[in-house]
């Protein structure tokens, strides 16, 4: 179901809302009573440790799961309860960023990018690919294949496509968890300044808080399910 006209109007700075959430498969619970919102331009890293809940909340703000008990809006749909174009079209709106890339192994750089630029007439593609490339530092790699760059260089384009799409709402599950280093930082870095500098909501897992960027708005942490750290920065 949509939000109600007089829900929409309190909350209209809200991107996000989840009250009482739980989420759980068969006997085992990896979610329990998150009551979380999310405002416009909010850069919010989650950290915790493996199974603590992370890639779940991700899933139920994409849309991608829903919640066994409580409730979940994004982007003014609740989406328990609503019929599957709705949660398609919600998808839609939203970037996410894996830690995974599903590409085929001859698509080029630039390729890459432009899919995320669909309906655009050729002229405004091309402009806006290679300022994509530019933005995240792949410039003069447009022409080589996706398959052949290692894992930093394959996250700056992926960051790229996402940004290109002009989602309302950006999800990355901690994609730089295979770098470590000055190069996590760096790719975490991008993420959440590229974010910033478009005035996106950005929720991101984060492998630790030595991860977060100085311009995270503010940081939430899970353990067994719940949430036991939110401070904004």
């Amino acid at each position: 179901m949509v939000m109600r006209t007089g829900d929409l109007d309190v909350h209209r700075s809200t991107v996000a809302r989840l009250e009482d959430v739980e989420w759980s498969r068969f006997d085992q619970v990896a979610l329990r009573g998150i009551t979380l919102g999310l405002g416009r331009n909010e850069r919010v890293a989650v950290s915790g440790p493996e199974g603590s809940g992370k890639t779940t909340l991700l899933r139920l703000l994409g849309a991608l799961s829903i919640p066994t008990s409580g409730s979940v809006v994004v982007l003014g749909v609740r989406t328990d309860g609503v019929p599957s174009p709705a949660l398609l079209d919600l998808r839609s709106r939203i970037g996410f960023i894996h830690q995974t890339f599903h590409h085929s192994p001859h698509v080029t750089v630039a390729e890459v990018i432009e899919h995320a630029t669909a309906g655009t007439d050729h002229g405004q593609t091309q402009g806006r690919v290679a300022a994509w490339l530019g933005r995240v530092g792949m410039e003069h790699r447009g022409d080589e294949r996706f398959a052949d760059l290692d894992v930093e260089e394959r996250l700056r384009v992926v960051i790229g496509r996402t940004m290109a799409s002009r989602p309302d709402l950006v999800l990355a599950d901690d994609p730089a968890r295979e770098l470590t280093g000055i190069a996590r930082r760096q790719v975490n870095r991008l993420l959440f300044d590229l974010c910033e500098e478009k005035g996106l909501t950005l929720v991101s897992a984060v492998r630790d808080i030595d991860s977060v960027p100085g311009s995270a708005t503010r940081l939430v942490g899970l353990s067994d399910g719940a949430v036991v750290l939110d401070e904004h920065l």
